[in-house]
C-alpha cells in the first residue's frame, strides 16, 4: 500500500470512531467514585406510583391485597460491597 492509501484508511477509521458515539450517550458518567452514585438524582414518585409499586412487590412476592411481604434470605449476605451485614 502506498502512504496516501494507509493515510486514507487512518483518516476513514479515524471518522467511524468519533462519529460511532450516539447523541443520548453523550454527558453520561465517565469516571466512577466507590460506593457513590454520581448520575442524575431520580424524580420522587408520586402515591399513586408508590402504591402500584408495592402492589405488584406484593403480586410477585406471592400475597394478596396489598399486604407486606417478606422475602426469606436462609441468612444469605446478599449485600455488595466490603462491609458485612449488620445483623
Amino acid at each position: 500500500m502506498t502512504r496516501k492509501t494507509v493515510a486514507l484508511v487512518a483518516v476513514l477509521v479515524a471518522a467511524v470512531a468519533l462519529t460511532a458515539c450516539r447523541g443520548e450517550e453523550q454527558g453520561r458518567v465517565t469516571m466512577y467514585k466507590k460506593g457513590q452514585y454520581l448520575g442524575q438524582k431520580d424524580d420522587t414518585l408520586s402515591e399513586a406510583q408508590v402504591s402500584v409499586l408495592r402492589e405488584r412487590a406484593a403480586e410477585q412476592a406471592g400475597t394478596s391485597l396489598g399486604l407486606t411481604a417478606t422475602v426469606p434470605t436462609r441468612g444469605l449476605d446478599v449485600r455488595v460491597g466490603d462491609e458485612p451485614a449488620k445483623k
